[in-house]
């Protein structure tokens, strides 16, 4: 009799597949169900999608793993990545545009997700016309609200470089994004390439701030700082 009483226990027991949100709730404690009926609405968040409407001409110049840059009204201080997973080959016939489903990485910080379901997104693609403009690490990049900006070192001179490594003054640089490149991004402001871009502590920086440069980190792209790819 206990070992029926067990069997019936774990016949009755539903398991969730995966780690996740109950986002709906179908039934109550106590209440009857028959086999196939909903129970809750699981939803996994460790990873999200966004589907992304492109029009045809558009649509036949992404490839599948291309890095995009992702905005959410919601989080204008955030920079955010995702990569092209897929591009769906047929059209909404309403809207004649295609799908494009870019993944993301999410984080969930004490329960909560940053990136929840519903949002919406605005994506920048890498299908317009061809033109060249420098790159910087997506680190270098200071957000505030809607302004974009990085801080380019102007280095002391040789003779008034002090320690190894030299220091200078940080100069606030306004951009504008383009699109992503792996770890890279394009920017559009009065910057040089070649030009050194703070890349660690620059949230704390205020122009014409006094640095001590103790490491210079090379760039993803070390035959050129500038990238001649599709801009959004």
């Amino acid at each position: 009799n206990v070992r029926l009483i067990e069997d019936r226990i774990s016949k009755h027991t539903i398991r969730a597949p995966f780690d996740g949100f109950i986002a709906a709730e179908f039934t109550e404690m106590g209440a009857w169900i028959n086999s196939g009926d909903p129970i809750v609405q699981l939803i996994e968040l460790n990873q999200v999608e966004i589907r992304a409407p492109v029009p045809a001409d558009y649509a036949t110049r992404l490839r599948r793993g291309d890095t995009v840059l992702v905005e959410f009204p919601e989080l204008p201080d955030r920079l955010l990545t995702g990569t092209i997973n897929r591009i769906v080959p047929f059209a909404d016939s309403r809207a004649r545009t295609f799908p494009v489903l870019i993944r993301m990485q999410n984080e969930i910080r004490d329960g909560v997700p940053l990136l929840m379901a519903g949002m919406m997104a605005r994506v920048d693609l890498p299908a317009g016309q061809q033109k060249t403009m420098p790159l910087v690490p997506k680190d270098a990049l200071v957000l505030n609200d809607k302004q974009r900006a990085v801080f380019v070192v102007d280095r002391d001179p040789p003779a008034e470089a002090g320690g190894q490594a030299g220091g200078g003054v940080a100069r606030e640089v306004p951009v504008e994004l383009g699109v992503a490149a792996g770890g890279m991004i394009q920017v559009d402001g009065q910057l040089t390439a070649g030009e050194q871009v703070v890349v660690v502590g620059n949230e704390r920086l205020v122009p014409g701030t006094r640095v001590s440069v103790v490491e210079v980190i090379e760039s993803e792209s070390p035959t050129s700082n500038e990238s001649d790819i599709p801009t959004n």
